[in-house]
């Protein structure tokens, strides 16, 4: 029980606080169904762009190829600005050149410049894919933590059904350039989104800005105890995070982590399933 309050204001802040965490998933996740939308549109899309720039089987490979190669530029990229400028400014920055590419990609005059576009949705796939699950890990209370995480990934399965509804709709027409640009109303969302919610308290933690982490954790948690238990947990990560090196990559334990996770990427993705989509 929080210090001072009695049962029913207790029943109170539980109920807000689960709605400020549900919520602030919700947005973060938000990104998720970009990732899904702008990687599943080009299916249907790519049937009119081929006559439309007469382009071979070489140059459409090029086109689609063009955002996955742009996410793994963006998540290599998303560590190093998501401990420097935070996980919130990376997510806001990826809703920014989500919408620069979404409409870039609609305009595009012909292959090169559609390609390039891409490669920056790619870019903001990337980033959002290192941070959002990140931030979402952060805000969340350590009892839901994995299930909150998954919005994320469901968010990316909706996006692709959204695409392939919206490239349903739009066939008809042909309307190719209507699929791209419809990507622009949710990564408006996510950006409007991110900039109401707060900065993650562990990333303020590891800037020293732990005043500011408590008052975060405050909204997002029921009791101070939880929120003094949080702040020694995130600041004993800090440490460990910075006294890490690659060296330990080669301890046993860690290893074993390594090799399962590293297995269940290889695993979920050589099945084929990204041939499907695109």
């Amino acid at each position: 029980m929080a210090f001072g309050l009695n049962p029913d204001e207790e029943q109170i802040k539980a109920k807000s606080v689960r709605r400020n965490v549900v919520l602030t998933a919700a947005v973060a996740g938000f990104s998720g169904l970009l990732f899904g939308y702008d990687a599943g549109i080009i299916a249907t899309a790519m049937l009119f762009i081929r006559g439309d720039f007469d382009l071979s089987s070489l140059e459409q490979g090029i086109v689609i190829s063009s955002v996955p190669i742009g996410a793994a530029i963006g998540a290599l990229a998303a560590s190093r600005l998501a401990d420097t400028a935070g996980r919130r400014v990376t997510i806001i920055s990826a809703a920014a050149v989500f919408i620069a590419g979404a409409a870039l990609s609609a305009a595009a005059p012909d292959a090169v410049v559609l390609t390039v576009a891409r490669l920056g949705i790619g870019v903001a796939i990337g980033f959002a894919s290192a941070a959002a699950p990140v931030y979402i890990a952060e805000m969340a209370p350590p009892e839901v933590r994995g299930r909150l995480v998954t919005f994320f990934q469901l968010a990316v399965t909706v996006g692709i059904l959204s695409a392939y509804l919206v490239g349903w709709a739009f066939e008809p027409i042909d309307g190719w350039r209507w699929m791209m640009g419809v990507g622009i109303v949710p990564a408006v969302f996510l950006g409007i989104g991110m900039l109401r919610m707060p900065r993650s308290p562990g990333w303020l933690v590891m800037v020293g800005r732990e005043d500011d982490a408590r008052a975060t954790l405050g909204r997002i948690r029921v009791s101070d105890a939880a929120v003094d238990e949080e702040i020694d947990e995130i600041q004993r990560a800090v440490a460990e995070a910075r006294g890490g090196g690659w060296s330990e990559l080669r301890e046993p334990v860690v290893r074993a982590a390594l090799l399962v996770g590293v297995g269940l990427m290889i695993f979920s993705q050589i099945t084929g399933i990204n041939t499907v989509i695109y």
